[in-house]
């Protein structure tokens, strides 16, 4: 879901992945329902890129996308592979350029080295929009970095308590 503001003033878009079950949600309220409420955050997102524009002058468009996988079990993660795959297609083809910074927290090691295998066959620009803290690493400092710690949700270490991002759905 989409909370607070980075320091440009942009929204921020937290993903529980470690805490959600994406096939069983699919399986449970089906593709078109997960859309509509992916549809909604991207209008969420857009309402707070108009007004972080009009504040800063100029026509920004993208924003910081934080992936908490804190929790995650690998089989859940692989069987959501095909819905996450099928969902991203729709939300690149309709939002490209969207992403400011991809910042993953809390990944597990698996993570950490398959990325470090596939870091090196993509491009320039999309390594440099990637920013992967795994388990042992600080990811509230890092993260900070990017967003000020006010508006950090307390799940991972901030001091927004008032973050109202469900903890995901277990199945």
């Amino acid at each position: 879901g989409v909370f607070s503001v980075d320091r440009r003033g942009c929204p921020v878009y937290y993903a529980r992945y470690g805490n959600i079950d994406l096939a069983a949600l699919e399986k449970a309220y089906g593709f078109d329902r997960i859309l509509k409420l992916a549809l909604t955050e991207q209008r969420q997102i857009e309402e707070g890129l108009l007004k972080a524009s009009r504040a800063a002058g100029k026509h920004l468009v993208q924003v910081v996308c934080v992936a908490d996988f804190d929790g995650m079990q690998w089989t859940r993660a692989l069987r959501a592979v095909p819905v996450f795959k099928r969902l991203q297609a729709v939300l690149d083809n309709h939002f490209p350029e969207r992403l400011h910074v991809g910042f993953v927290a809390r990944a597990p090691r698996l993570f950490s080295g398959i990325y470090k295998l596939v870091e090196p066959f993509l491009a320039a620009d999309t390594r440099a929009k990637a920013k992967i803290c795994g388990k042992s690493d600080d990811h509230t400092a890092a993260l900070s970095l990017l967003v000020p710690r006010a508006n950090i949700p307390s799940f991972l270490g901030g001091d927004a308590a008032d973050c109202t991002i469900p903890e995901g759905v277990l199945a």
